[in-house]
């Protein structure tokens, strides 16, 4: 893995404590200007997806979780954007 890429999983793992610390805009920024750096970071597009979900946006949650899937169908993603469809 290069630097850049260690760089960019460090401080996506930084929104990720944002996150789980119920710092929901600080934790959407962090993974916006994660997916900015690699608009490929699948965890990145699955998190964002699911802070989407928590602030009661389902819409904006199912377009960022198929982006995701679509790059890593991970069975947790798809569990996440089956809670988007069912709001």
């Amino acid at each position: 893995m290069s630097k850049r890429s260690q760089q960019i999983d460090a401080f996506f793992r930084q929104g990720q404590q944002l996150h789980m610390a119920g710092r929901l805009a600080e934790a959407e920024a962090i993974y916006r200007q994660v997916i900015a750096a690699m608009p490929r970071h699948a965890d990145a597009l699955h998190a964002i997806g699911a802070l989407a979900l928590q602030a009661g946006r389902p819409a904006d949650a199912d377009t960022l979780l198929i982006r995701a899937i679509g790059l890593k169908p991970a069975a947790d993603f798809h569990l996440t954007r089956a809670n988007a469809l069912l709001l």
